[in-house]
């Protein structure tokens, strides 16, 4: 980044687009690991299973 004698931040286009890629990146591997150590599948009756483990209290 190269600050002018104005001290106004100049951010060049590469920049951007790799600032842009990057964040891509990281947002769809945070999505794959989630989805390969969790479990996004909604089966009929597993609202009654985590509504009974939240309220054995």
């Amino acid at each position: 980044m190269k600050v002018q004698k104005n001290m106004k931040l100049v951010v060049t286009k590469p920049q951007i687009v790799s600032v842009t890629v990057l964040t891509l990146v990281a947002l769809a591997a945070s999505i794959l690991l989630s989805a390969h150590f969790g479990d996004f599948t909604m089966r009929p009756g597993d609202m009654e299973k985590t509504k009974s483990m939240h309220h054995h209290s």
